[in-house]
């Protein structure tokens, strides 16, 4: 019986990341803001020191609505951002952390759900804190959208393979609010609408319309754009800004791994590709290797996803860095760290990956913390 374990699962995992990641913000943030006041400090630590990059423009859209060069993101996020600041009068800051950590609880608890529909539950254990582990984790954290997008997925994918298409379908749609990546989710729905059914024609109903669900969170946020902007396609156009346009996925690859080489990267420029180059060929590794193994072979929807999302980043790089903030979506791709899981079966190596882990998180959160991007 998993009665209850997946809460338990929940609040272990998210424990033992706070431990680290708050943990280690402390300790880097000492050296940056006065321990004294300690209530003024720990509010730098905990809340302020997880407040850069992406969240600004999240925050800014909640405060000041889109602009050209803001489409880019989607508009989940800042809706709620905006809503309970207005609500509850905390700052904007506040809100997206808050936000940002309440999903992450329920993330991993709908997570667990998932994992423990076919998985033994030390697997699924494991499975979740590799994942919380993992050295970006830290950006659950933080007021970006990690956390809703894997509470959303991870939702969906759990409510298709129970057989409840619409709200699998309402997951989705929030996903595809979240992040172009949701419609990643309309295969998955449609491996398992199918599997049930045998793989054939006979016995669809109407409940095969709320894979229609899924894009129409993109559809919703072209309306808005177009309202507010008179531009459908400015999430698209916005993207010009990081230099991104499409590229075939061998090309990506091939030049995000030579820039390692050809570009002038010292310290911790040269550190930080390096080792977004490694996640990357190790995402690719794993997808690859759960197929001939049985042992390491997963659920097709969960395979379908982990791959599509795997590869739409390589269709459009950032020219200036090819392989530009993907050791951060892995982070949402669950489906790897149950194949890494799975791979690990021996104790030893187990924790010698969660210790690997834990230094790379803590080395990247150090930079972070020192203002520089890492993801």
């Amino acid at each position: 019986m998993n009665r209850g374990r997946e809460w338990a699962y929940a609040a272990g995992s998210f424990v033992l990341h706070k431990i680290v990641v708050w943990g280690g913000s402390i300790w880097f943030s000492m050296d940056k803001h006065p321990v004294v006041p300690l209530t003024s400090f720990l509010q730098y630590a905990l809340i302020q020191n997880f407040s850069r990059w992406d969240t600004q423009w999240y925050i800014g859209i909640a405060a000041h609505g889109y602009r050209p060069t803001s489409a880019a993101f989607f508009p989940l996020f800042p809706f709620f951002i905006r809503y309970v600041h207005q609500w509850t009068g905390f700052t904007y800051v506040e809100s997206a952390w808050g936000i940002a950590n309440v999903f992450f609880f329920f993330a991993l608890y709908i997570t667990a759900k998932l994992f423990l529909l076919d998985q033994p539950p030390q697997t699924a254990w494991r499975a979740l804190v590799l994942m919380v582990f993992f050295p970006t984790a830290f950006f659950f954290a933080s007021g970006y959208t990690e956390p809703l997008f894997l509470f959303f997925t991870a939702g969906s994918l759990y409510y298709a393979r129970t057989g409840r298409f619409w709200t699998a379908g309402f997951f989705g749609l929030f996903a595809s609010l979240t992040r172009n990546t949701g419609l990643a989710l309309v295969l998955p729905f449609l491996y398992e609408y199918f599997r049930r059914r045998g793989f054939r024609w006979q016995g669809v109903g109407p409940d095969l319309a709320a894979v229609a669900l899924i894009p129409a969170g993109l559809e919703i946020y072209m309306g808005l754009l177009n309202a507010k902007l008179g531009d459908p396609l400015a999430f698209v156009h916005a993207q010009q800004k990081w230099k991104r346009a499409f590229m075939w996925p061998w090309d990506t690859l091939r030049l995000g791994t030579l820039e390692l080489w050809v570009k002038p990267l010292h310290g911790w420029s040269w550190i930080i590709r390096a080792f977004t180059v490694g996640v990357v060929w190790a995402q690719l590794a794993l997808l690859a290797l759960a197929l001939p193994f049985r042992r390491l072979r997963i659920h097709g929807s969960y395979y379908l996803f982990a791959l599509v999302s795997a590869v739409v980043p390589l269709l459009s790089p950032a020219r200036d860095w090819y392989f530009l903030s993907i050791s951060r979506f892995v982070l949402v791709l669950f489906p790897l760290f149950l194949i890494a899981a799975r791979m690990l079966k021996s104790r030893v190596l187990f924790y010698a990956a969660c210790a690997a882990e834990v230094a790379g998180m803590l080395m990247i959160l150090q930079n972070f913390s020192k203002g520089y991007f890492v993801a």
